[in-house]
């Protein structure tokens, strides 16, 4: 797996600075989390767009990036999308980034247009925020390049008319997401953010309840949400120690011997699901 793929599959925070304050980019790349994304979409507005742009075209051009850092272009179908990828096609090298997401994927011709134009060596992450994109969330999951999915929560909602915080409407909405990634052979899709600032127990609690529904990273918008977002991600002690459990008994078992832990008979779904949970940690399981 190369250093892009990699990032790409693993990342959990994913905090985003807007294109058009450099002063912000070390900054970020220092908070914790594990991919920066430059933003030249919501994050600046549409006066400083063409700035954003010029500045993340020599920031790239000086080769100061390093291997976990993203950009988010503006949407395709506008404008400013046309000019970032005409930027981007002129540059040719894009060395130091790990990945373009694509805001508001609503086909898979979308991807394969901008693959067609950059030359297909950049993962793609595709943001899925509108009902045409989530209708088409599994030809868009299963488009060449893609190599994992975003739920652009906020916007999803407003074009929706949803109101996510109503008990069990966000995972009704956004399982389609997950079913697709699974389906499709993607990590785990990345949660959009929480808008609450100053509050790290909210995106806790939010980060905890995308974990449940099936997502394995999440948007961060500011640099104090990063450890939030990890604590709400990680396994809970008791279930992280069973799935350590798991795997030292299938460690030890002679083979071809049943295996019994916690009074309970193990088989490969359980082996798979303790190998997951581990791995959701970092830990290394070689030795399994």
């Amino acid at each position: 797996m190369s250093a892009n793929a990699s990032v790409v599959c693993t990342a959990r925070s994913w905090l985003f600075v807007p294109g058009n304050r450099p002063d912000r980019f070390s900054k970020a790349l220092k908070a914790g989390a594990d991919a920066v994304v430059i933003d030249l979409e919501d994050a600046v507005a549409d006066a400083d767009k063409d700035e954003a742009r010029d500045v993340v075209v020599r920031t790239i051009e000086q080769g100061v990036l390093d291997g976990s850092v993203f950009l988010r272009l503006n949407a395709l179908g506008s404008p400013f999308g046309s000019r970032d990828l005409a930027e981007l096609a002129r540059l040719g090298s894009l060395d130091g980034l790990s990945g373009v997401l694509l805001p508001k994927v609503e086909h898979a011709d979308q991807v394969a247009a901008f693959r067609d134009r950059m030359g297909g060596h950049l993962p793609v992450v595709a943001i899925v925020e509108t009902a045409q994109g989530l209708a088409r969330v599994n030809s868009i999951a299963q488009a060449d390049g893609v190599s994992r999915l975003v739920s652009g929560n906020l916007d999803l909602a407003e074009d929706l008319g949803c109101d996510f915080d109503t008990p069990g409407v966000r995972g009704h909405v956004e399982f389609p997401i997950v079913l697709a990634s699974r389906v499709a052979g993607l990590p785990p899709p990345v949660e959009g953010p929480e808008t609450q600032l100053g509050e790290p127990t909210v995106v806790e609690a939010a980060a905890r309840a995308a974990r449940a529904l099936g997502f394995g990273a999440k948007i961060c918008i500011h640099p104090s949400q990063v450890d939030a977002v990890h604590r709400g991600l990680r396994p809970p002690e008791g279930e992280l120690a069973r799935a350590r459990r798991v795997l030292a008994a299938v460690g030890s078992a002679a083979p071809g011997r049943a295996i019994k832990v916690d009074g309970r008979m193990v088989d490969k779904p359980v082996i798979e699901w303790a190998k997951r949970i581990v791995q959701s940690t970092g830990e290394n399981l070689d030795h399994i």
